[in-house]
């Protein structure tokens, strides 16, 4: 560094060098001492191989971290990095010491030394520091950021002309002297002991943090520079006054935060008309009876006034066209302004621990929409005459009276209605008034929220909200008992309603794909007659969910999620599955018992798996099966389960046999009480000769007699196993033709493929009667 003395004016010093020799035996690294250094101590990091490992990676990056290291001191070896000789590690190679954290230690005090002139970060949290007075413009000319959170400091004063950001957070500092920071642009002094705003802030300030300190009052000159300030942060303190010009000049604001204070009114006067930056004004647990601000911030989108004593909410609220939250709750009003209801973009609500006696419980507790559009009904004539006279209101009441009827006139069919590609943002009230409607389609728009009044459309059959910004669904819309599908893809679903809130037990066809879904509903299982389930395009990580009962499904899709592994299971609880898609997943390999299932396609790729090649993946569905077939343990070949079919298939099946069959069958059941009562929730779906068949065999399963035994259709599974390798001789002698004969045209290339195909499908039939039997 620039200040370092040499190595041959050490003379003080220059015992230590006759001891250079044990050090290297004692240490992995030899350290020079300069004359800065006013310890008397003697280190012994360097003896420490984390810190040693530290000091090389500090060398490669110029960070270093000594992090609970329970250092007592402030380290010379840091103030000297660069006299440290490693083996192996060159002066030249090494990086100049740029961020240093010496956060959790018990360091008391920090000398002075300027052999770190290049340091950007410095963090000293978590330690044992009580005063800070420096001037520390030469030693850190270079420092931009300095954490000195959760000490024991009481004072601090101090200059330093390139800090821009400074946390004191978390000590007991009353007050800050000779603040000079003039590039300053964040300061954190949460959870301290001021009495008041620190004085001569610098004018390039952008955020300010003083929670939880004593502040009592904001006076005018407090903030009277800060004109860049975005971020004001002065909750859980004792404000009871507020200067009138306070934040007169505060023209970015963004975020002003007087949560938990004891201010008794908030006017215009103190706030003033210059803040269109101005997005949340946060005004909860205080003990307002009057809020009077609505001009000059036209852009606020959230307001908070919970939990306070405010009687009334003046009209001129409707200036607030960009207001998207607002709570209210816990105050003393007695009724809201109609304005309220013509605020488009207010999506969110909070009534409760009001006296509302004028607007009923119900209306209350429907949600924002329902709410503004009572509102907008009880609009009294001054009203009316104000809204029209704003041109933006005067549209929404035209395409709140008007749009919607000509869409209803264009796009209502009978019992369907398809509003499509509209850029609609709220379902509007007349819709809910279709009782009758069995479809509704509401895809590609920009609605964010299925509404609780779905539940008055209870014919409901067909449901799609595909490609909107759906982040929040009414539990009614899980309750409507006659819905077969249910379209919710592409939008911005993060949670669904659990088990015990939902009631659709006819929906046949489910899709979630393209949300934002980690986890797969644990109602999906409890969905008896659900065939059709897509999860495309989800941060799912698992199925095991699926598999923990049986079910009907016949297409799955989970690809392009995060999926890793398959389970056995799949083979005994999804008989019927017939389209599996685990394309762009995570999974390396795939249970071989997949071969034995009746797919008609399966979707790998995109995986990062070694167990199929990738020839056999390009080849299709009837490859890959029969590759994992192959690769499955003779051993373990698993049992041929049959397809099901839900509960009342079986009643009408029953019907069809004769009264002998089924006094034969009952007979049975009563002999095997906890199996039967089982089985005779499925149906095995064959022919219904094959099924007399089967339950003729039932009733004469237990007699002996060989003669009744041979009644029953058997194939010799030698002969089978004959016939399978046969096959596997000509499939090969099919393949090798293929790959060898360069004389074929592409005709005969064409024919040879089907015979092959034809071969394959022989030989897995064939290994399925194997398997039976």
């Amino acid at each position: 560094m620039k200040n370092r003395v040499p190595l041959k004016e050490q003379k003080p010093f220059a015992h230590l060098q006759q001891k250079q020799d044990i050090k290297e035996e004692k240490g992995p690294a030899n350290f020079v001492v300069p004359v800065q250094t006013t310890n008397k101590r003697k280190s012994n990091l360097l003896n420490n191989k984390a810190f040693v490992a530290a000091i090389k990676k500090a060398w490669q990056t110029g960070n270093l971290a000594l992090v609970h290291y329970d250092l007592q001191d402030f380290p010379d070896e840091i103030i000297n990095i660069d006299t440290i000789n490693l083996e192996g590690e060159e002066w030249w190679q090494k990086c100049p010491l740029t961020k240093l954290d010496l956060t959790n230690n018990n360091i008391q005090e920090i000398p002075l030394y300027d052999t770190l002139q290049e340091l950007s970060v410095l963090r000293l949290g978590n330690n044992k520091l009580s005063r800070f007075h420096f001037d520390l413009t030469k030693q850190f000319q270079n420092l931009k950021s300095l954490t000195l959170q959760n000490n024991q400091l009481v004072e601090f004063s101090c200059r330093l002309d390139s800090i821009v950001e400074l946390n004191l957070a978390d000590n007991k500092i009353t007050g800050i002297d000779n603040l000079y920071f003039p590039n300053l642009e964040i300061l954190d002094i949460t959870n301290n002991q001021f009495s008041q705003l620190p004085s001569y802030l610098p004018p390039l300030i952008k955020k300010i943090s003083a929670i939880g300190n004593k502040i009592q009052a904001i006076k005018q000159s407090d903030l009277i520079e800060c004109k860049k300030l975005e971020d004001l942060q002065l909750s859980k303190n004792q404000i009871s006054f507020i200067e009138e010009g306070a934040f007169y000049n505060l023209f970015q604001l963004r975020i002003l935060d007087l949560k938990e204070n004891k201010l008794k009114y908030f006017t215009q006067e103190l706030l003033g008309n210059n803040h269109d930056c101005l997005d949340s004004i946060q005004l909860s647990f205080n003990q307002l009876d009057v809020y009077n601000c609505y001009e000059g911030i036209q852009n606020l989108s959230v307001l908070l006034l919970n939990n306070n004593k405010i009687k009334e909410l003046h009209k001129e609220i409707i200036n607030l066209k960009n207001l998207k939250t607002l709570d209210i709750s816990n105050n003393d009003l007695g009724d809201l302004p109609s304005q309220l209801g013509f605020l488009s973009q207010l999506v969110r609500i909070q009534l409760e621990g009001n006296p509302l006696k004028c607007i009923r419980s119900n209306i209350r507790s429907a949600g924002a929409l329902q709410l503004k559009k009572y509102l907008q009904q009880r609009t009294d004539d001054a009203a009316k005459l104000e809204v029209q006279a704003d041109p933006k209101l005067k549209q929404q009441l035209y395409q709140s009276n008007n749009i919607w009827e000509e869409y209803l006139r264009n796009f209502l069919h009978k019992d369907e209605l398809a509003i499509r590609q509209k850029n609609i943002n709220q379902i509007d009230n007349c819709v809910f008034r279709l009782t009758n409607l069995i479809i509704i389609d509401f895809s590609q728009n920009n609605i964010e929220m299925i509404p609780d009044q779905i539940q008055q459309l209870k014919n409901l059959k067909k449901v799609n909200f595909n490609e909107n910004k759906i982040t929040q669904i009414s539990l009614h819309l899980f309750n409507l008992p006659d819905l077969v599908e249910l379209e919710l893809r592409q939008n911005k679903i993060q949670f669904l309603p659990s088990r015990e809130q939902v009631y659709i037990p006819n929906l046949i066809h489910l899709d979630l794909g393209k949300n934002l879904l980690s986890n797969i509903p644990n109602f999906i299982p409890e969905l008896p007659r659900l065939r059709r389930l897509l999860l495309a395009y989800n941060q799912i990580d698992s199925i095991e969910i699926l598999l923990q009962k049986e079910s009907i499904l016949e297409v799955l899709d989970i690809s392009n999620n995060s999926i890793d592994q398959l389970n056995d299971e799949i083979y005994f609880k999804m008989p019927n599955l017939q389209h599996l898609n685990l394309q762009n997943n995570n999974m390396r390999t795939f249970p071989t018992i997949l071969g034995f299932m009746s797919l008609k396609t399966l979707q790998i790729d995109g995986n990062p798996t070694k167990l199929i090649s990738r020839q056999i993946i390009d080849k299709g569905t009837v490859h890959i099966l029969d590759y994992l077939a192959k690769k499955h343990p003779l051993n373990q070949i698993p049992p041929k389960i049959q397809p099901i079919i839900i509960e009342d298939a079986i009643i009408n099946n029953q019907s069809q046999m004769s009264q002998q069959q089924q006094q034969s069958i009952k007979q049975k059941q009563a002999n095997q009480n906890s199996k039967q009562s089982t089985s005779s929730q499925m149906l095995v779906e064959e022919p219904r000769q094959q099924r007399q068949y089967e339950q003729q065999q039932q009733i004469i399963q237990e007699q002996p007699q060989q003669q009744q035994q041979q009644q029953k259709q058997y194939v010799d599974v030698g002969q089978l196993r004959i016939e399978f390798q046969n096959l596997e001789l000509k499939i090969k002698q099919m393949e090798r033709e293929l790959n060898e004969n360069f004389s074929l045209n592409k005709f005969q290339i064409q024919e040879k493929r089907k015979v092959l195909q034809t071969l394959m499908l022989q030989r897995s039939a064939i290994l399925q009667q194997i398997n039976s039997y």
